[in-house]
C-alpha cells in the first residue's frame, strides 16, 4: 500500500532493478542468449528472411519475431486464432518436420526484460523457454511463407512492419 507506506516494490526500487539489469546484460551476455533447434527448412527460410533486411543476421530476426509475437500476437485473441490456425498447415508440417534430417542448432540473445517475457511466456505453455523460441519462429516463418491471401495479407500489414521497425532499430 502506497499510503500506509507497506509497499515492497516502488518507483525506487524498480529503477534499481533496472539498473541491475542492465549491467547484467552488459557482463553476463551468455546466460541471456538460448539455443534452439530449426530443421534445414526453417534455417533456409529464416536465412531468406533475413537477405530482406540488409545488415540483419538471423538472431536478430529471431528476436523480432518472438517480440512480435509475445508482444502482439499471444495477447490478442484474433490474431492469436489466426496464427494458430497456421499449425498443421502443410507449410507449417514441412517447416517442424524433422524425420530424415537433422535439426540444425541457433542460438538468440534476448535483453533481459524481454527474455523474463520468454519465460513467462513459456511457463504459461508449459515448455521450455527454448522450445517456445522453436514454437514461435517456426510459426511465424510459416505465417511469412503461406500462400493464403488472408494470412499473406495480415503478414504483410500487421507482422512485417513490426518486424521491420525492430530490425531497423537494432
Amino acid at each position: 500500500c502506497i499510503d500506509c507506506g507497506a509497499q515492497l516494490w516502488g518507483q525506487a526500487e524498480q529503477e534499481k532493478f533496472n539498473k541491475w539489469l542492465v549491467e547484467f546484460d552488459s557482463e553476463n551476455r551468455d546466460r541471456l542468449t538460448l539455443q534452439f533447434s530449426l530443421t534445414f527448412e526453417a534455417t533456409q527460410c529464416l536465412e531468406e528472411l533475413v537477405r530482406r533486411f540488409p545488415g540483419a543476421d538471423k538472431s536478430i530476426i529471431v528476436r523480432a519475431l518472438n517480440i512480435v509475437y509475445l508482444e502482439l500476437v499471444a495477447p490478442n485473441q484474433e490474431f492469436s486464432i489466426k496464427i494458430d490456425s497456421l499449425r498443421g498447415s502443410a507449410v507449417h508440417k514441412t517447416l517442424t518436420d524433422d524425420t530424415g534430417t537433422a535439426k540444425i542448432k541457433q542460438k538468440v540473445h534476448f535483453k533481459p526484460f524481454a527474455l523474463l517475457d520468454v519465460y513467462s511466456w513459456a511457463k504459461i505453455g508449459e515448455m521450455s523457454p527454448s522450445k517456445l523460441i522453436e514454437e514461435i519462429t517456426t510459426l511465424m516463418l510459416a505465417l511469412c511463407i503461406e500462400q493464403d491471401p488472408v494470412m499473406k495479407d495480415f503478414w504483410e500489414r500487421i507482422i512485417l512492419p513490426r518486424v521491420e521497425l525492430i530490425v531497423k532499430a537494432a
